[in-house]
């Protein structure tokens, strides 16, 4: 995984909703970066990672602009 990037495509529990606890897609998240990739989101619902007592490190991630552009970077 060192020097891997890879992009989420949707953090949020249910589609169509901010609710983003419980969601898991942030311990994922975590055992990515424990492996060492690089790894960031995007979420229309989700534009920045609340806080969350399980997840402390994630607080404050903003969601990526998608384009063809940063596609092409995963």
């Amino acid at each position: 995984m060192d020097a891997s990037s890879i992009l989420l495509l949707g953090v949020a529990y249910k589609a169509g909703v901010e609710d983003c606890r419980h969601a898991p897609s942030f311990t994922i998240w975590e055992a990515l970066a424990d492996a060492g990739a690089t790894v960031e989101y995007y979420d229309n619902h989700v534009p920045v990672i609340p806080h969350m007592r399980e997840h402390l490190a994630l607080y404050g991630h903003k969601s990526i602009c998608l384009s063809k552009d940063i596609i092409i970077r995963y």
